[in-house]
């Protein structure tokens, strides 16, 4: 069964642009335009939108193009939400400069160009937030101990455990509550078994990735080992819980099915195809069992590419990413998202660029010429690290934490 998204149709008779595009003005310096006028917009809740417009008439429809089977339950389309507001006079840029550089006339910088009222960005900001599985209440400090080179500390040695039980430390008076845990540890991993395109999953799920795409650690029945829980509880001790690093697109040897688009030959940027529903319900219960195991604060989600060409359908693999964040906050409801996030390629999953204080970029030296380093806080334009040309793929990664209630 492939349902089809209904199309939903409004007359236009104020400030909207098309869908997806914002009500624009044609903006000075000041920023000014009339205030009082009415405007509308409308947002759908996935990326896979089409649109017509005929004059001051518009429809917009999406196509799910997914499996969808009766004891799943109801099928649930996506939103699409038509908002009002008034204009306010008061415009900003509708784009950003691009790249990084230097305006020797920034009051000039965006004459003539494209702007969009104030009133329209808050409310359709309203409207979003209106929406969030799990508003957050409070900001969370996350540390990101890259900075450290923690993935170069083996905390499989008691010198690298003492090593690391000072990064923690620092955390700690730092005032973070939450640390990425991504140090090497020898006692459950190797470098060289490393199968994905980045060469970090010796690091994944606190050091026992490799062991968990292998079925060869099972948090539901395995106990942790020694070097790691001697770091957990010096965590526990210091009021700093861990967060896990986790990668979705590896090639799990749980279920062939998983893995069948690529005919079962996985590595690099193949993995499993997030669209399948076996695997979304097989890795929610693997991240559930794991946190109640080890006690990490949270996951944060990378290299995970959600729009293969020969898998699923990119809507099915978008919407299966979707799920399992959905799922995971269901399962254990005190989870709340932290900043850290970001995506590349043109299909977005449910993440959103949001840099944090603590997490650097990668970025080239070319773009940091004209910024300075503030050591905790570092301003750079975000890099990526994607799959080679013509893979048709794209990565989501998000970062979600659970807070002690």
């Amino acid at each position: 069964m492939r349902p089809e998204g209904g199309a939903a149709q409004k007359e236009n008779r104020g400030e909207a642009g098309a869908p997806g595009e914002p009500a624009r003005e044609a903006g000075g310096a000041e920023g000014r335009a009339a205030s009082g006028r009415p405007g509308a917009f409308l947002v759908l809740q996935n990326t896979f939108l089409e649109w017509r417009r005929d004059e001051d008439r518009f429809s917009m429809s999406y196509a799910p193009d997914m499996e969808w089977k009766g004891s799943w339950g109801p099928f649930e389309s996506d939103r699409a939400l038509i908002g009002l507001y008034r204009s306010s006079g008061v415009t900003l840029p509708a784009a950003p400069c691009p790249g990084v550089e230097v305006l020797r006339e920034p009051e000039k910088a965006f004459e003539g160009q494209p702007h969009i009222d104030i009133a329209e960005l808050e409310a359709l900001s309203g409207c979003v937030a209106a929406f969030v599985l799990r508003p957050p209440e409070r900001s969370l400090k996350v540390h990101v101990p890259w900075c450290e080179n923690d993935y170069q500390v083996d905390v499989g040695t008691p010198e690298g455990r003492a090593e690391y039980r000072r990064v923690i430390d620092r955390a700690a008076e730092m005032g973070c509550e939450h640390s990425l845990f991504t140090p090497a540890n020898r006692e459950v991993s190797r470098l060289e078994d490393n199968t994905d395109a980045w060469g970090w999953e010796n690091v994944l799920w606190l050091g026992l990735g490799q062991k968990i795409r292998r079925g060869e650690w099972n948090p539901d029945t395995d106990q942790v080992p020694p070097s790691l829980q001697e770091v957990l509880d010096h965590a526990k001790a210091r009021n700093v819980r861990l967060v896990a690093y986790v990668y979705p697109t590896l090639g799990f040897l749980q279920d062939p099915e998983w893995t069948r688009w690529a005919e079962g030959k996985t590595g690099g940027y193949v993995g499993c195809d997030t669209g399948v529903r076996s695997f979304q319900d097989w890795l929610v219960d693997r991240l559930v069992a794991f946190q109640k195991r080890t006690g990490v604060s949270g996951y944060s989600f990378d290299h995970w590419w959600i729009a293969y060409d020969k898998a699923s359908s990119k809507y099915a693999q978008w919407n299966g990413c979707r799920r399992i964040l959905e799922e995971l906050r269901r399962r254990i409801p005190t989870s709340s998202s932290t900043g850290a996030s970001s995506t590349s390629g043109s299909v977005r999953g449910p993440g959103s660029p949001a840099p944090t204080p603590t997490r650097p970029r990668t970025t080239s030296s070319r773009e940091l010429r004209e910024l300075p380093d503030l050591h905790f806080d570092r301003v750079s334009r975000t890099g990526s690290a994607g799959p080679p040309t013509g893979t048709g793929s794209s990565s989501s990664a998000r970062s979600i934490c659970f807070p002690a209630t």
